[in-house]
């Protein structure tokens, strides 16, 4: 998130900030951007029906691993 506070304020990104701005996509630029995205959530004491999973999305595919008490993967 930083890196786009920064590219919205003006300000360079300084070297050891990992990631990227959105603020081109935002922008509605043509930018060379990654075509999937791998995501994690873990289990909360506060949400127990909600397990942890893994995942990998693409613009055609979704493939889901949930963990724990559920084991099984999802397509």
């Amino acid at each position: 998130m930083e890196p786009t506070i920064l590219a919205a304020a003006g300000i360079e990104k300084p070297a050891h900030f990992k990631g990227q701005s959105i603020l081109p996509l935002l922008q509605a630029k043509e930018v060379n951007w990654r075509d999937k995205i791998l995501y994690e959530y873990y289990w909360e004491h506060d949400y127990p029906q909600t397990p942890t999973m893994h995942g990998v999305r693409t613009d055609r595919y979704k493939l889901i691993r949930y963990y724990g008490i559920w084991d099984t993967n999802e397509l």
